[in-house]
């Protein structure tokens, strides 16, 4: 009996431990936060754009004499005092806030508007990543709590995204931030030991970016699963039709599908069928099937095709971005690493001499291995004056020139060329030779 009794107990305590394991690795292992930082890039994009085409429409859609102006505003959040007992009152209570509802001077709409185009332009880039998500977040909030006409799932996807982004480092890679973080980097293994390695500028992995894309992940899952949950409530989806009536919608095409109805029944069963029935089993089926690392690229690869199809025919692109930057959350940091340096690698080598005396010298290498992340340059110090950049077919180049042929090489460089200039030393002809060995 006590064998029996202690086997159960290993079990039970075997299966507690791999379940805090499990928990723990699942939200909180150091991951690699190159996802985090392309799903900032794509969300701060598509805010930007998004905002920036409606600018002109900012006053009607937020300004004290909008479509819904002030007081409809106000009669709309007061509804909840008419209610009959209290406790519906509290319940049907509007607890949303918005700069929007108290800004009464269209001058001012549009300068705080500004200001908010300019935050999520910098999100994009990432500078200054953490105010600016936190600034872009609730100037998102105040125009979905005040621009009732406006709002749909788009922007609840967006709050959504620039929520969970508050956790993670965004700006740890793919940004502005993460350049001059690399630039002060290396001035200090300059300053320390003379030289630059690759591990003075070695990326850290981080367990918030884990945690902020685990929440962007299963929100991601929950929003397919419900919508998909919810279609099974029409008639039309059981049927097979519910995808001919959403591509005929007057308000929503782009262009007219209605010649589907004259083609053989065959071809128009067959496509209306296919197109009703994928949605309905791509949106429940992709909470289960995403986390299995065979089947999600299937499974975002079905995203694309998902969203694509809402676009084409439906209108709504932006909701398909809004929603396929949310899918990115599940790709992986080699895939994404892998894709990034076929788009910024670039193939030639330079060896860039320096002086390591030269104050000018060492910030123009700092900031040369700052912009230089797919290691095209090689470092070395020399007794010439300033700096030389010489090429594989043994050109050398000097002071302004060897800016522009770093800027030219590098394809990350154009982001730090304006602190670059005046880090470069002028050319002295007397002290730059023709031809070098190739390293």
């Amino acid at each position: 009996m006590s064998t029996i009794l202690r086997a159960v107990w290993n079990y039970v305590r075997n299966l507690g431990r791999d379940i805090v394991q499990g928990w723990n690795y699942f939200w909180f292992q150091p991951i690699d936060p190159v996802p985090l930082a392309f799903v900032r890039l794509l969300t701060g994009t598509l805010v930007f754009y998004i905002y920036a085409s409606t600018f002109g429409e900012t006053l009607n859609l937020i300004g004290p004499e909008a479509w819904i102006d002030q007081q409809a505003i106000q009669e709309i959040r007061a509804i909840h005092e008419e209610m009959q007992t209290p406790f519906e009152r509290q319940s049907n209570r509007s607890y949303a806030q918005s700069i929007w509802f108290y800004v009464q001077e269209p001058w001012l709409v549009l300068t705080l508007q500004g200001i908010f185009l300019l935050a999520s332009l910098c999100f994009a880039v990432g500078l200054f990543s953490r105010v600016s998500n936190l600034v872009v977040w609730l100037g998102h909030l105040s125009f979905v709590h005040r621009g009732y006409m406006a709002w749909f799932g788009m922007d609840s996807v967006l709050s959504m995204l620039l929520l969970y982004q508050l956790i993670g480092p965004t700006g740890a890679t793919l940004s502005i931030d993460r350049l001059i973080e690399r630039y002060r980097l290396a001035r200090r293994a300059l300053a320390s030991k003379g030289r630059i390695g690759p591990e003075d500028l070695a990326l850290k992995p981080s367990w918030t970016a884990n945690l902020s894309l685990r929440m962007i992940q299963l929100h991601m899952g929950i929003i397919y699963l419900f919508a998909g949950l919810a279609k099974l409530q029409g008639d039309r989806w059981w049927y097979g039709s519910a995808a001919w009536y959403t591509m005929v919608v007057p308000e929503l095409e782009l262009f007219s599908m209605r010649w589907l109805a004259n083609t053989p029944p065959w071809l128009y069963v067959t496509l209306v069928f296919a197109a009703t029935y994928y949605t309905l089993i791509f949106e429940i089926a992709f909470i289960f099937l995403v986390w299995n690392r065979k089947l999600r690229p299937l499974m975002l690869l079905g995203a694309v095709a998902l969203h694509a199809g809402i676009g084409l025919f439906m209108g709504l692109m932006g909701f398909g971005v809004a929603m396929l930057t949310g899918c990115a959350a599940f790709l992986s940091p080699e895939g994404l690493r892998w894709f990034l340096a076929a788009l910024f690698s670039g193939k030639e080598k330079l060896r860039m001499s320096y002086d390591r005396r030269d104050p000018n010298a060492l910030r123009a290498v700092a900031l040369a291995a700052a912009a230089d992340p797919f290691g095209q340059v090689t470092l070395a110090p020399s007794t010439e004056r300033g700096v030389q950049v010489a090429t594989e077919d043994g050109k050398v180049h000097a002071g302004t020139a060897a800016f522009w042929r770093l800027f030219s090489a590098l394809r990350c460089f154009p982001l730090v060329s304006v602190a670059a200039i005046g880090a470069f030393p002028s050319a002295n002809p007397e002290s730059v030779p023709q031809t070098v060995a190739r390293s």
